[in-house]
């Protein structure tokens, strides 16, 4: 396995744990779409390029049984616990990914470890 991913597993659980705390759910439970965002997300970004798919899971506004811009908040919180972007402290992927400054290689490579983590990590939750 991927020492970043390795790296990147305990802040994503930390992620979903205080998402299912927010909700108040005794259980832990997940919304089973959730998994089948965080899968598409990957093959979107290499599909379709970074900035399309961080614009496209930013809407709040869409037919989707759950918030796909949840998935983007989790990896947010994930890539904040890293060092090089705890400095940034980033709160919207999108607006991050248009900065000019921005080096969208490492951000998308970050991204796809990012959902890696994320994916290992809701098999340990029972979804609903």
């Amino acid at each position: 396995m991927n020492k970043i991913v390795q790296n990147y597993i305990p802040a994503a659980m930390a992620q979903l744990e205080k998402y299912e705390r927010l909700r108040n759910i005794k259980d832990l439970k997940i919304e089973k779409e959730m998994k089948g965002y965080i899968s598409s997300l990957s093959a979107s970004i290499i599909i379709s390029g970074l900035e399309p798919t961080l614009a496209f899971y930013s809407s709040k506004e869409n037919s989707a049984k759950a918030n796909r811009a949840i998935v983007l908040e989790w990896i947010s919180g994930v890539l904040n616990e890293e060092e090089s972007y705890k400095s940034k402290s980033i709160i919207n992927l999108f607006k991050h990914a248009l900065e000019p400054s921005t080096d969208k290689r490492k951000l998308e490579e970050d991204i796809l470890n990012a959902i890696v983590a994320l994916k290992l990590c809701i098999r340990t939750f029972e979804l609903k």
